[in-house]
């Protein structure tokens, strides 16, 4: 009797043995599974991203262009209204210096602090680069305005936070992102130096940060060409 009773509890045993061998094998093709799926949502979320990043700077490159656009129209009226025929003779004006050529390397940068993004840096997104600066500061710090113009932007844009855009003229402007709060509305004329938001925008980005950029006829250039070191 007890020979039985010890054959069956190593019947039982085996089976359970057998059992969970079994169950071992089943497992792995799901974690290989698993893995694949979990790399495949990796890269389709890197692609959404890139495809967003592009969105962007389309979406502000065509806003620039517009507004470059309606800068060259008006300046060919006024030089076809120069052409008109005038009663009395005007003495001719000496050429003014374009303003590229006035502030070219004698700006002062919006904010002091290290360099995170230079002009350029690869954003490990394919091919895109970045069209800007990203500068290190302290959360609400002044962010000042690097000339004077006219504020053509200020509001929120997607990829950007809360943007200020000012017009230079001569096609020349600057944009200011990740601001935590803005003080200039669009319309608004600003001196060089005058303080039109505070940069530190860390709700919707990882670090407390000045995003600048200087574009010329709606194409960005290096903001280090402009600024003074």
């Amino acid at each position: 009797m007890l020979k039985k009773w010890i054959f069956l509890i190593n019947f039982i045993f085996i089976l359970f043995a057998s059992c969970a061998h079994a169950a071992e094998k089943i497992k792995t093709p799901n974690d290989e599974t698993n893995e694949e799926r979990q790399l495949l949502a990796k890269q389709i979320r890197s692609a959404y991203l890139m495809s967003l990043k592009e969105k962007d700077e389309n979406r502000l490159t065509r806003y620039l262009t517009y507004h470059h656009y309606l800068a060259e129209k008006k300046l060919q009226r006024i030089k076809i209204l120069n052409t008109l025929p005038v009663q009395e003779k005007i003495p001719p004006k000496k050429v003014a210096l374009s303003v590229s050529d006035q502030l070219r390397g004698k700006l002062h940068w919006p904010v002091r602090g290290p360099i995170m993004r230079h002009f350029g840096s690869s954003l490990g997104l394919g091919r895109q680069s970045f069209s800007g600066t990203l500068i290190k500061i302290p959360m609400g710090t002044p962010v000042h305005a690097i000339y004077q113009g006219k504020i053509i932007f200020a509001n929120e844009l997607r990829g950007f936070g809360l943007l200020v855009i000012v017009n230079h003229g001569d096609g020349f402007m600057s944009l200011y992102a990740r601001n935590k709060k803005l003080y200039a509305k669009v319309g608004d004329r600003v001196k060089t130096g005058d303080v039109i938001a505070l940069a530190g925008n860390i709700k919707d980005f990882a670090r407390s940060a000045l995003y600048f950029e200087i574009r010329q006829n709606g194409f960005p250039v290096n903001p280090a060409s402009w600024c003074m070191a």
